[in-house]
């Protein structure tokens, strides 16, 4: 992953969807921070610091900021309400005066497996500092590495702001609807052909899509319809 970039990675449990920002983009960002809703991270990053809480979190961000740590990874168990708050810490809601952490930092990739919990279209006190993440976050050096089994129940700022969406097989009818919206008619008929841990690698700008195997490599490039 490229610094300034957004992704969206959509796909049923078990698809591959943490995988493939675990072990491919997430690694090449120098800053990360990944939020934890499952106790999962510490099996996936047994490397990176881990944090339980976002005043513990904003402790250690601010003191390697004094120290001008250029490469690390932060872990963080939180709550929704807590990831909004670290959210808008990293990005403000812009009011002119605001310092935004990510900037302070040179950049800063912030994933999370679980967007539809912490980014609900129907809980805005959650959903509004991740919008403006996703809407002013490239500006001040926020990266945005998402994951998400239901693409219909999060804000569509996600998609519509995003660099690349990758698929991973989708069953649900309102989340086939909802991608086919998204990337077109030819999306449907591919991702039907998709085998395990095969991905779609949507690229919004400009826009291509990429059939790649369960290790990331290119199968076949497809012509947009």
């Amino acid at each position: 992953m490229r610094e300034r970039e957004i992704t969206v990675v959509v796909g049923r449990s078990g698809s591959g969807k943490t995988h493939l920002i675990a072990k491919h983009f997430g690694p090449r960002h120098p800053r990360r921070i990944t939020l934890d809703a499952t106790g999962e991270t510490k099996r996936l990053y047994p490397h990176a610091v881990h944090a339980m809480g976002l005043d513990q979190a904003i402790a250690v961000l601010r003191r390697w900021l004094e120290e001008g740590h250029r490469r690390w990874h932060l872990t963080i168990g939180c709550t929704e309400a807590e990831a909004a708050l670290l959210v808008q810490t990293l990005c403000p809601i812009y009011d002119g005066s605001a310092v935004s952490l990510a900037e302070a930092f040179g950049g800063v990739a912030l994933e999370c497996y679980e967007l539809d919990t912490f980014m609900p279209v129907n809980q805005a006190q959650y959903s509004r500092p991740w919008r403006t993440a996703f809407l002013r976050g490239r500006h001040v050096g926020l990266s945005l590495l998402t994951a998400t089994q239901y693409p219909a129940l999060i804000d569509r700022a996600a998609t519509s702001q995003a660099t690349r969406v990758c698929t991973f097989a989708l069953h649900e009818p309102a989340q086939l609807a909802y991608m086919r919206e998204l990337v077109g008619p030819q999306f449907m008929r591919e991702v039907q052909r998709l085998e395990k841990f095969h991905s779609l690698w949507v690229n919004l700008n400009p826009f291509s899509i990429e059939h790649r195997d369960p290790h990331f490599r290119l199968v076949r490039k497809l012509q947009p319809a």
